[in-house]
């Protein structure tokens, strides 16, 4: 008898034990459940909301077409820009040719520059205005020293051969004394050395300005003469620059700000065009839909006429 209320005493606290634990989680879930309720229920609300879904729909529909239209006016000043700019440096190389006469004279130098690459014309865009230079790369040799001044010539020449245009400039090294030249060759034996740098002088002489091509003669090859075939020449090359006025001057000059003042005004002309032609096209479905009801209407207001003045229901 003892033994059964042990037992029985022993018992009963694990028996209450799981229905305190069964309590406490049912409670602890119910709190969660009404905590997550209270949190999502706002947000359910507004999501699920036709006004606010209005609002997202539009809001979202408004930033793809603002996210459009910055895109087609980037792209539409890049495209305006690659067509309406010419290139604002063109740089040939000259291949000075070395002649001698039957009686051991020298002929002076000439070089040759093909500008049309495989195309019927030359690079030069037809009424733009261009600055021709050559630039000359001559070793500081006792020969180019003794020479002292020297002519450079360039013709502009079109596909028959008839000269367009031609200019002439004098050139010179600069004066350097045999001191000078050991005590730069001193600090400068390292790398001389090494073969970084060479003793060279590099002559930049403007020969034409101005020049505006002409689209009735335009020029196909330059030719460049020098006076002296005594001259040494490392390299030369003929260098047309680009002398931007009006419009490009202002697009090569200052690109940030007129880019700015292009892409809105790109962004503006595509605003106006869209909602001209949103009105176009709400204006015609609308304007079919108001006719399909004004066709269906007579007819059913005639029909319930009817069936009232005669009194007789058509469902008997």
């Amino acid at each position: 008898m003892s033994d059964s209320l042990i037992s029985l005493q022993s018992n009963e606290p694990v028996d209450d034990q799981p229905e305190q634990n069964g309590l406490s989680f049912q409670t602890w879930l119910t709190m969660t459940s009404s905590l997550a309720h209270r949190i999502s229920l706002p947000i359910l609300r507004t999501f699920f909301n036709p006004t606010a879904q209005l609002v997202a729909i539009r809001s979202v529909v408004a930033i793809a077409v603002i996210i459009w239209i910055i895109m087609t006016s980037l792209t539409s000043y890049v495209t305006f820009y690659r067509h309406f700019m010419p290139k604002q440096m063109h740089i040939e190389p000259v291949y000075l040719q070395y002649m001698h006469t039957s009686l051991s004279k020298c002929i002076n130098p000439e070089g040759w520059v093909d500008l049309r690459r495989g195309t019927e014309y030359g690079p030069l865009r037809h009424g733009q205005a261009y600055d021709i230079h050559v630039s000359l790369n001559l070793p500081t040799s006792d020969i180019n020293f003794d020479i002292g001044n020297f002519m450079v010539k360039v013709e502009l020449l079109t596909t028959n051969g008839s000269t367009v245009a031609h200019g002439s400039r004098p050139a010179i090294l600069a004066y350097q004394s045999k001191t000078h030249r050991i005590l730069r060759v001193l600090t400068g034996a390292v790398p001389l050395l090494m073969g970084l740098t060479q003793e060279s002088q590099n002559l930049y002489i403007p020969l034409m300005e101005e020049y505006v091509e002409n689209y009735k003669t335009p020029i196909t090859h330059i030719r460049v003469l020098l006076s002296t075939c005594r001259l040494q020449v490392y390299n030369a090359t003929v260098q047309l620059r680009t002398n931007f006025h009006g419009l490009r001057y202002y697009m090569y000059h200052y690109r940030i700000p007129t880019a700015t003042v292009f892409v809105v005004a790109f962004a503006i002309i595509e605003l106006i065009c869209a909602a001209f032609a949103w009105r176009l096209i709400v204006r015609i479905f609308w304007s079919n839909q108001e006719e399909k009801v004004q066709e269906q209407t007579p007819q059913e207001y005639t029909y319930e006429y009817s069936s009232d003045a005669s009194g007789i229901d058509p469902h008997d």
